[in-house]
């Protein structure tokens, strides 16, 4: 339930308002070259499958802005939260290309481009939809192939490879590009159907043995094979579809196992291939519908400094007392001082007895001579009003 005073977001199935600064584009270097995306190969090598161009501006400009913004939790209040950077031009773009969705002969190429703004804000059930109300006014192989990536970056694996198995009986593998036949077949194995898995890799080297990118992506195709031929051993699982389960496990004990898997993952590297893996992931886990897998996310953040303002302000605002409670170590790390007048305010607003202990404790990390708090009496709101307004007057000399 949301807390007096304050307008929430509704987190089942809720999204971060927006990305940590550097999740731009996908890590990188963890499959074979021209798969990932919404636009994966999106086309079949026939030329009536061609994407048209949407009406609406590209997305190319309002992604890099969205990508500029900072990650919040999913129970967190947008409105009192800081507007991220650059929100307002991401937000026109997405209103035009609804309206290009709604209104085009074909709404092919603006649901592509739709998904691709939707996908880049970690909003990929959105994307899903927005692909499917397209679907049911024009099949298009683009659409399908869209809705093939979209349902594997939601770890609906099987549905993905069902949809591109679909496609290669249609049209006959040999219409299809590789990537799409390897994607299928990658997808049977991840999905437990070794078979399905072999068939698919054998119709593509049938179909493909002199294709370029077969030749450019050799050892891809050759590790997975050796992996079917010993289908005894579990599959290899790209980081792709680690951060798939991460939005779509069954239980939020597995995601915050996902979550701090990813993270460790992400440690290993360095540069900007860490920054981004670890961005998407936090950005992900902090949009989770679950208080626990949150306040998580909100542990392992390291918000740019630029950022962390706005992202400990949005933290301090979570429904969650679970993740207000993490927040205010948060602001402590990341801030420092500048923390005080954000923590002085959640304080005041703050009803949970446990949250406001934290708050408080906070404070006095902080700042010298302030108010104390006996323990338990966090329970009685006069208390709780009578430590935040000597807080507030500690905190204005």
């Amino acid at each position: 339930m949301p807390r007096p005073g304050a307008r929430s977001r509704p987190v089942g199935g809720a999204v971060a308002v927006c990305l940590l600064a550097a999740c731009a584009g996908s890590p990188g270097g963890d499959g074979p070259r021209g798969l990932g995306g919404v636009r994966s190969q999106s086309a079949l090598r026939s030329g009536a499958a061609a994407v048209p161009a949407p009406a609406a501006a590209g997305v190319a400009a309002a992604s890099e802005a969205a990508h500029a913004t900072v990650a919040v939790p999913a129970g967190a209040n947008a409105a009192t939260a800081a507007e991220p950077r650059h929100a307002a031009d991401v937000g026109d773009l997405e209103r035009a290309l609804r309206h290009e969705l709604a209104t085009a002969a074909d709404p092919t190429a603006a649901a592509l481009e739709l998904a691709d703004l939707l996908c880049a804000l970690e909003r990929h059930r959105e994307a899903l939809a927005a692909v499917e109300a397209a679907l049911r006014r024009a099949d298009h192989p683009g659409l399908q192939v869209g809705r093939a990536g979209l349902l594997r970056d939601l770890a609906r694996r099987r549905e993905a490879a069902e949809v591109l198995t679909g496609l290669a009986t249609a049209h006959g593998p040999g219409a299809l590009h590789p990537a799409l036949l390897f994607e299928c077949a990658e997808l049977h194995w991840l999905a437990g159907d070794a078979a399905a898995a072999k068939a698919t890799l054998d119709s593509l080297q049938q179909a493909h043995a002199d294709d370029e990118w077969c030749a450019a992506n050799r050892p891809v195709l050759e590790g997975l094979a050796a992996e079917l031929g010993n289908a005894a051993g579990p599959p290899r699982v790209r980081v792709r579809d680690l951060l798939a389960s991460l939005r779509g496990a069954g239980t939020a004990s597995e995601r915050v196992r996902l979550l701090g898997e990813l993270c460790e993952l992400a440690d290993a590297e360095s540069g900007a291939r860490r920054q981004h893996l670890r961005s998407r992931a936090i950005a992900i886990g902090c949009a989770d519908e679950s208080p626990a897998v949150r306040a998580r996310a909100v542990q392992l953040a390291e918000p740019p400094p630029a950022d962390a303002l706005d992202f400990c302000t949005a933290a301090l605002a979570d429904d969650a007392a679970l993740v207000r409670r993490c927040a205010a170590d948060r602001a402590v790390a990341d801030l420092g001082a500048r923390a005080v007048p954000v923590l002085v305010d959640a304080l005041a607003r703050e009803t949970d007895a446990m949250a406001f202990g934290a708050i408080h404790q906070a404070l006095a990390e902080l700042v010298v001579d302030g108010p104390s708090l006996e323990g338990g009496s966090a329970v009685d709101d006069a208390e709780r009003s009578r430590v935040a307004a000597a807080w507030r007057q500690r905190c204005s000399r």
